[in-house]
């Protein structure tokens, strides 16, 4: 229950906020953090309760793998996190399926966008590359950095 007080109206009353799972997540990570990225993706599904099915990268699949076999010895139910490695083609199933609520990708700015056009109704959260750049002034001192 929440108080909504903070509206004249809603002074001496109080609100019931539920909160539903979204639905099947679908994850795809990058190969240059496999383990650290794949865990941005199935944690979040599992604290609000949601399904995940994860694509690793190719080529680096193993470490992922060795994160589902802990997860296999958790009390989660059974198929709330299926890792699959899987190519490229499979993969954009994940990205069109329907029955997919949420994809979740992390990589190349190019890939992320023609993967959102993809995923049609579905909500989409990009995580894209970039390279952090800056600007240094001439009035910079660079041996105080």
């Amino acid at each position: 229950y929440i108080s909504l007080d903070w509206t004249p109206a809603g002074e001496k009353k109080e609100g019931l906020i539920r909160y539903f799972p979204a639905g099947i997540v679908a994850g795809i990570a990058p190969f240059n953090f496999p383990l650290n990225l794949a865990v941005h993706k199935i944690a979040p599904a599992i604290a609000a309760g949601c399904p995940v099915i994860l694509k690793p990268s190719s080529t680096t699949p193993l470490s992922t793998l060795l994160l589902a076999e802990i997860i296999d010895e958790t009390d989660l139910p059974k198929g709330a996190v299926s890792i699959l490695p899987m190519d490229r083609e499979t993969g954009n199933i994940l990205v069109t399926d329907p029955r997919f609520a949420l994809l979740s990708f992390t990589g190349s700015p190019e890939v992320g966008w023609k993967m959102k056009a993809a995923a049609g109704k579905k909500k989409v959260v990009l995580e894209l590359g970039g390279n952090a750049g800056l600007i240094v002034t001439k009035s910079a001192d660079i041996s105080d950095a």
